[in-house]
C-alpha cells in the first residue's frame, strides 16, 4: 500500500500531475486544429417540426371538371343544397338507389345550428346551375345516435329520402364493404362533388388517386377535396361497377391526408334497413299538360353554349291528390317522341300542385352545348323519374308541333395565315433583333357575314386561352424579354359557336447572351493556371459547359495565344482544346460563349498557361512561384511546437527521474 504521508511519494505524484498537465496544456492547440479541420466535412441531418395548418388539395391539383354530367356515373353525383333557418349551405351526396342520397352526417345535422336541416334540395348533376335532372327534396333524414348526440366523426354519415324516384333517371351505385386491412381502400380510388375553391362550387369535379389506409370507423386517403365535397362518394371501379366504399367528411390537418367515414359492416346493413323501412306515398295526383295554346318557345335559331333559349306551358292536375314537387324536363328531339334520351334543355320545378289546378311552368337558359346542328321538336315530360305515383303514367308529355327549333352548332374556320409584320422574323425559329412582333392573320375562305370575331391569346402558354375578345383580324403586343410566345386564337360566329383553340404564330426572340464556362483544367499531368512549370509543353484543355436559359449553347469562339486581351473567329462545338506543343512563355486560353440565336457572352480568360524551359533555382519567375508554393510561417510553426514539445518532455523526464533518486535516498 502506499504511503501518502511519506515526504519522497508526495513529491513523486506532484511531479507526476505537473508533468501531465504541462503535456495536456501543449498538446490541446494541435487535437482544437485537428478537431477544426475534421469538422469541416461533418455534416448533421436536422429535423425541422412540420408547421400545422389545413392543407385539402395535396401537393398538385388533380381535379378535373365534369361536363355534362348527363352521362353515368355523374349523372349520380347530388349537390345539396342546405338550410338551416336562415343560414344557406350546401354539400355533395351519391343516390344510393331510386330515391336516397348517401352524404355526410353533418350536411344534414348542425351541432352549431341547432340539428336538422330545415330544408333539403337533391340535384343530381348540377352544371353550373344548370339542373340536367330536375332536382329533388328530401323528405327524411337519418343518420347514426352518435354523430347526433356526440358528434364523433368517426361516424359522420347520413342517409337522405327524396320525395320523388330520381335515381331511376340518373342512376345510382351500389355500396360495398371488407375488412379494414383490404386492398380495395389503398388502391386507386375515385371521388366527384363540388368543391367551393373551384368555380365557386358552381361545377362537379372528379378526381383520381390512391388510398392510404384504414380504421375499423374511417378512411383515410389522398384524394384532392376541398370544402362542397362534404358528402362526396370514394368510389372503386372493377371495369364494370362502380362501389362506394367511403363518405368524404374532412381534412387531416398538417398531415397531407383526408379522411372520410368508411362503410363497415354496421354501417352497411344500417343504411339497407333504413332504405327498406321506408314507405311509399298512396296519394295519386294525374298530371298533365294543358292545351298548347298555352306554350312556346322563342327564339326559332340558337346557337348551343350561347343563344338563351325561353320555353313555356301550363300543367294541369286531373287527379284526386295534392302533387308534392315535380319536376318538368324540356328536351329537344329531332322527331315527335320523347323520351329521356333526347337532349334535356333544361328543368322546372312545381313545389306543389291541388286536385284540378293548373299552374304555369317556363325554363329560360343556354342552349346546352352537346346539341348537333339540326331541326328540333321541343316538347317536354312531366315527372321524367316518375317520382310521383298517378293514376295515369302515360299523359305526362307534349311537344309544340306547330314549328321548329334550328340548332346551327357548326363552328367557323379559323384563320390558317398569320404573319409578323414588325421586321423579318419566321415562327418557331429563334431570333435576336426583334422584340415588338405586330401580328396580321387572314383565311384561305372569305369572311362569312356570320363570322363575329376572335378571341385571342398572347403568352407563354402553349396552350393558353383567354377571354380577350376582339372584332379585328390582328393584334399589336408590347414588346417582349426574351422567351418562347404563343398567338393563339379561336374564331366565334354570330350565334356563339367557337372554333378551336388554335396557335398561328410561334413567336421566339432572345436578347440575352449565354453564361460563359467558369471552369477549366488542364488535363495533360495537371498544371495550375498562372504558375510557371517546365513539364508539359503540349497542354490539353477541358471546361464546363456554358449555359444560355432559351436557345441552348451553339459552341465557343476561343482565342490561344500571348495576348491577355486576344480574341478570334475559331470556333468549337465542344468544350475542349488540344493546342500544338508550346515553348517557353505566357499563353492565354479565351474563349465567347455562343447560343442557337447568335448571342456572345464577353470575352473572358479560362487559363493562363506558363511553360517555361530549364527552370534555374535562380530563375526570377521560378523563385516567384516557388514562394507561392511553400508557406515559411507553418515550417516555423511547426519547428516550435516539436521543439518547445521536446524541451518538455526532457524536463519531465530530469523532474521524474530526480523524484525517483530521491525516493531511493
Amino acid at each position: 500500500m502506499i504511503n501518502f504521508n511519506n515526504t519522497k511519494t508526495r513529491f513523486l505524484i506532484r511531479a507526476t500531475v505537473v508533468s501531465l498537465l504541462l503535456i495536456t496544456f501543449l498538446s490541446t492547440p494541435f487535437y482544437l486544429k485537428f478537431y477544426d479541420i475534421k469538422s469541416k466535412f461533418h455534416y448533421s441531418s436536422e429535423t425541422q417540426k412540420p408547421q400545422l395548418f389545413p392543407n385539402s388539395v395535396i401537393d398538385d391539383d388533380n381535379r378535373i371538371r365534369i361536363t355534362p354530367t348527363t352521362s353515368y356515373p355523374w349523372s349520380s353525383i347530388v349537390k345539396l343544397y342546405v338550410t338551416w333557418g336562415t343560414y344557406n349551405s350546401y354539400g355533395t351526396g351519391i343516390m344510393i338507389d331510386k330515391n336516397h342520397v348517401l352524404t355526410a352526417g353533418h350536411c344534414v345535422y348542425s351541432h352549431s345550428r341547432g340539428g336538422w336541416a330545415n330544408s333539403i334540395k337533391a340535384v343530381p348533376g348540377a352544371d353550373n346551375g344548370h339542373e340536367p335532372y330536375g332536382h329533388a327534396w328530401a323528405i327524411n333524414m337519418r343518420s347514426y345516435s352518435r354523430w347526433i348526440n356526440n358528434a364523433d366523426s368517426e361516424h359522420d354519415f347520413a342517409l337522405i329520402t327524396l320525395d320523388s324516384n330520381i335515381g331511376l333517371q340518373t342512376g345510382w351505385m351500389e355500396l360495398y364493404t371488407s375488412l379494414p386491412s383490404s386492398s380495395i381502400y389503398s388502391g386507386l380510388l375515385n371521388t366527384a362533388g363540388y368543391p367551393y375553391d373551384l368555380d365557386s362550387g358552381n361545377n362537379m369535379y372528379w378526381t383520381s388517386e390512391s388510398g392510404g389506409y384504414t380504421s375499423e370507423y374511417n378512411h383515410f386517403f389522398y384524394l384532392d377535396i376541398e370544402g362542397g365535397q362534404s358528402g362526396s362518394p370514394v368510389w372503386i371501379y372493377d371495369g364494370t361497377n362502380r362501389y362506394v366504399i367511403s363518405i368524404v367528411t374532412a381534412s387531416w390537418i398538417g398531415l397531407d391526408i383526408n379522411y372520410g367515414t368508411r362503410i363497415n359492416t354496421n354501417k352497411f346493413d344500417c343504411i339497407n334497413n333504413w332504405i327498406t323501412a321506408d314507405e311509399t306515398s298512396t296519394d295519386k295526383p294525374d298530371l298533365r299538360s294543358e292545351r298548347n295554346s298555352f306554350a312556346g318557345f322563342n327564339p326559332t335559331q340558337a346557337g348551343p353554349g350561347f343563344t338563351e333559349l325561353d320555353i313555356w306551358s301550363k300543367i294541369i292536375n286531373v287527379g284526386t291528390s295534392i302533387s308534392n314537387a315535380f319536376t318538368i324536363s324540356y328536351y329537344a328531339s329531332p322527331d315527335t317522341t320523347f323520351s329521356d334520351e333526347d337532349y334535356l334543355l333544361g328543368t322546372d320545378v312545381i313545389a306543389t300542385l291541388s286536385p284540378t289546378v293548373s299552374t304555369d311552368s317556363q325554363w329560360s337558359g343556354i342552349v346546352p352545348d352537346n346539341i348537333p346542328s339540326g331541326d328540333y321538336y321541343i316538347g317536354w315530360i312531366i315527372d321524367v323519374d316518375k317520382s310521383i305515383d298517378e293514376f295515369n303514367e302515360n299523359n305526362n308529355w307534349n311537344f309544340i308541333w306547330d314549328y321548329k327549333l334550328i340548332i346551327d352548332a357548326t363552328p367557323p374556320t379559323n384563320p390558317n395565315n398569320c404573319v409578323q409584320i414588325n421586321g423579318v422574323t419566321e415562327s418557331n425559329v429563334w431570333q435576336n433583333e426583334v422584340d415588338d412582333p405586330s401580328f396580321n392573320w387572314t383565311s384561305d375562305l372569305d369572311i362569312k357575314s356570320d363570322l363575329d370575331g376572335f378571341y385571342y391569346y398572347w403568352g407563354i402558354d402553349p396552350n393558353g386561352t383567354s377571354s380577350l375578345y376582339t372584332k379585328l383580324a390582328l393584334y399589336d403586343p408590347t414588346a417582349v424579354n426574351s422567351g418562347t410566345y404563343y398567338m393563339r386564337v379561336c374564331a366565334r360566329d354570330l350565334l356563339g359557336n367557337n372554333a378551336s383553340w388554335t396557335t398561328l404564330y410561334v413567336f421566339k426572340y432572345d436578347g440575352t447572351a449565354p453564361t460563359n464556362p467558369t471552369i477549366c483544367e488542364q488535363s495533360a499531368n495537371s498544371t495550375e493556371s498562372d504558375v510557371w512549370q517546365d513539364l508539359i509543353d503540349d497542354p490539353f484543355f477541358v471546361w464546363s459547359e456554358g449555359s444560355d436559359s432559351h436557345t441552348g449553347v451553339a459552341g465557343y469562339y476561343y482565342y490561344w495565344g500571348s495576348d491577355p486581351s486576344g480574341i478570334s473567329n475559331s470556333f468549337s462545338t465542344t468544350e475542349n482544346f488540344n493546342p500544338p506543343a508550346v515553348s517557353t512563355g505566357t499563353y492565354y486560353l479565351r474563349i465567347s460563349t455562343k447560343d442557337y440565336a447568335g448571342n456572345t457572352a464577353p470575352w473572358t480568360t479560362l487559363y493562363i498557361f506558363k511553360f517555361y524551359e530549364n527552370i534555374e533555382d535562380d530563375d526570377d519567375n521560378y523563385k516567384i512561384d516557388l514562394g507561392r508554393n511553400f508557406d515559411f510561417s507553418i515550417i516555423l510553426s511547426n519547428i516550435l511546437f516539436y521543439g518547445l514539445a521536446v524541451i518538455v518532455g526532457i524536463v519531465s523526464a530530469v523532474v521524474i527521474y530526480q523524484g525517483i533518486n530521491r525516493l531511493r535516498r
